[in-house]
């Protein structure tokens, strides 16, 4: 029989392995700077701290809050039950929707998972989403698929 400590660890190791969305790649340098671009995005109350945590003007970039916004990021306020819940099951931190311009981002009591990705991280990796990224080993396709964002 399966004792209460191993279930957890289980589930834990179950968890760490089966993380959805996972990297965008290993940082690359940055080609030469790229011209400067502000984009207002729509943030819940308290969304601004964490948006600046993550995002403090990167390639160019300045992410504002302001609603109605060019994207609109949603905070998915978790609770104690809700943590412990997902520790016994697949843990989703964040999720983004690039063609509606829409993220994702799950805050408040982490569950395993989330103690690895603190929810500034989590939002970071969606705003690559959202600027058109996708999953890769470098982030050196990612630089370009910014510039060519940025040129729309």
């Amino acid at each position: 029989m399966i004792s209460f400590k191993n279930f957890f660890s289980w589930s834990f190791l179950t968890s760490l392995l089966l993380a959805g969305c996972t990297t965008l790649g290993i940082p690359t340098p940055e080609p030469a700077p790229y011209p400067y671009q502000v984009i207002p995005v729509c943030l819940p109350d308290g969304g601004e701290e964490l948006l600046a945590r993550a995002w403090p003007a990167r390639h160019g970039i300045l992410l504002i809050p302001r609603c109605p916004g060019e994207w609109t990021v949603y905070l998915e306020h978790r609770t104690r039950w809700g943590a412990i819940w997902r520790s016994l099951l697949w843990d989703v931190q964040g999720g983004s929707n690039p063609q509606a311009g829409e993220a994702t981002v799950a805050v408040g009591i982490p569950s395993p998972n989330g103690l690895l990705r603190p929810p500034h991280l989590v939002l970071r990796h969606e705003i690559y989403h959202l600027l058109g990224c996708g999953h890769a080993v470098t982030r050196a396709a990612c630089y370009q698929t910014i510039a060519e964002f940025k040129r729309r």
